[in-house]
């Protein structure tokens, strides 16, 4: 399947997507001056508010406040929605690519080749080939014609207009300036973030007979300038490999994905067919062994001078659950690990919740987090809800059916079992002699409100 677009494509959240689990890229804009949105999947400010250590916020106070009615919300609010309106713990967009032709201004065409993962921009002057590799985790572009790329930082220093959607402009985060440096036709630069971290954007260049071949990379670092400078150097190897070399092991791994299962439909619901596969490629982009599962935006971000929608973050009240609902059936089975695994690693976190918010033994996870399982609040009425934990505990039953084996079976069950123990600890007898939750809501119905609170309990819980 390809996907066409004439001359332009005016937002970020319209862009040709590409991602290999870990690397996200959006190319969008002008077809003659185009930018390529970069992104990293585990790339986070995880400062933190200090309401989370209050004494206060905990399930008693919440379960004390949401039976108050609409006395308690205020204060509700103040202890379990007011957190999440700082600009941190939030997702960092990493960079941008510009890509600038000297064809006729607002010509050309931009195209998804979505059976190999690979964007096309073509002008009356360059053809621009990008990719994620499927293999190596960095990024390749082949501009054959008149075409030139260059590195942007992201605009921590400036101020952005204001969002429809309640955001902070990435100036908010107080960072410093980056420092940029270039080398052998290449260039990078290191962006100082939160909690004494850093990360490196590249960009390195090889001229060719007809034009350049780049290769591009975000990457966290551990040991600053040097170890960026490093990398820089590893990239430049890299380029050894022409784009038409690296594009077909590239492309051998997204055919192996497709041909893991089939769907037949009839010729009228080709339509539908076409969903499904855009469905399977999203999927495939954001989600691979040994990385994070999709946020909110899988690999990619807001690339408009403001933090990404709601934080970028992991909502947990069905919106991870179902990303990954389909992959096992489709025998996706890497990408279904990328999110089993990642609730098997966040058990120390999913444990000291349980007890620091619940005051119980075993797994809850919050049903809004950081990628450290962290609890972010926000509408409190359901990030907070324990109703969400079970639709985890789902996902973990279903992988096990699908995979089995001991070890498998060992993990599984240690986690149920846990997760089973501490919402059992939850529950009262309720009017009608039933075991229930203290209070019930059912993710977003009565907003952030007391009608939120429903009685009798939710379906959903």
């Amino acid at each position: 399947m390809k996907l066409s677009f004439e001359n332009r494509i005016p937002r970020w959240d319209e862009g040709l997507p590409l991602g290999n689990g870990i690397l996200g890229a959006l190319v969008w804009g002008e077809a003659d001056d185009f930018r390529i949105s970069l992104n990293r999947a585990d790339l986070w400010d995880l400062r933190r508010s200090d309401t989370f250590s209050s004494p206060q916020f905990n399930y008693r106070e919440y379960v004390r406040l949401a039976r108050a009615g609409k006395a308690g919300m205020g204060e509700f609010a103040s202890l379990f929605d007011a957190p999440y309106n700082l600009p941190f713990p939030t997702r960092i967009p990493a960079a941008a690519l510009r890509a600038l032709s000297d064809g006729d201004l607002g010509t050309g065409e931009f195209s998804l080749d979505v059976s190999r993962a690979e964007a096309t921009v073509r002008t009356s002057s360059a053809e621009v080939r990008v990719f994620t590799d499927a293999a190596e985790k960095y990024g390749r572009i082949l501009v054959s014609g008149s075409c030139r790329v260059q590195l942007l930082p992201p605009s921590f220093a400036e101020t952005a207009e204001k969002s429809e959607v309640v955001r902070h402009p990435l100036s908010s985060l107080g960072y410093p300036p980056c420092k940029r440096f270039a080398k052998n036709g290449g260039e990078w630069f290191v962006q100082e973030i939160s909690g004494g971290r850093a990360y490196a954007a590249f960009l390195c260049k090889k001229i060719t007979g007809d034009g350049a071949e780049y290769v591009f990379d975000v990457r966290p670092l551990t040991r600053g300038e040097e170890e960026a400078e490093e990398h820089f150097f590893r990239l430049l190897k890299a380029l050894k490999t022409p784009y038409v070399t690296a594009i077909r092991a590239h492309a051998g791994w997204w055919k192996k994905f497709f041909s893991e299962s089939r769907v037949s439909l009839p010729q009228e619901e080709k339509n539908l067919a076409r969903l499904h596969e855009l469905g399977e490629y999203f999927l495939a982009c954001c989600s691979r062994k040994n990385c994070p599962p999709m946020t909110l935006q899988g690999v990619w971000l807001a690339d408009d001078g403001d933090l990404p929608p709601w934080k970028g973050d992991y909502h947990l009240d069905l919106n991870l659950q179902y990303s990954y609902a389909s992959a096992f059936k489709f025998n996706h089975l890497e990408q279904g690990e990328c999110y089993t695994d990642f609730l098997l690693s966040l058990r120390p976190a999913a444990k000291k919740f349980a007890k620091d918010f619940f005051g119980a033994d075993g797994y809850i996870l919050p049903g809004v987090m950081d990628i450290e399982g962290n609890p972010m609040a926000g509408w409190g009425q359901y990030s907070l809800s324990p109703g969400n934990h079970p639709w985890n505990c789902l996902g973990l039953d279903e992988w096990l059916r699908y995979t089995g084996g001991e070890e498998n079976l060992q993990n599984v069950y240690e986690y149920l079992a846990g997760s089973g123990r501490a919402l059992a600890s939850l529950l009262t007898e309720n009017e009608e002699g039933f075991l229930a939750f203290p209070v019930s809501t059912s993710p977003e119905i009565g907003d952030d409100s007391e009608r939120a609170f429903l009685h009798p309990d939710s379906n959903y819980d």
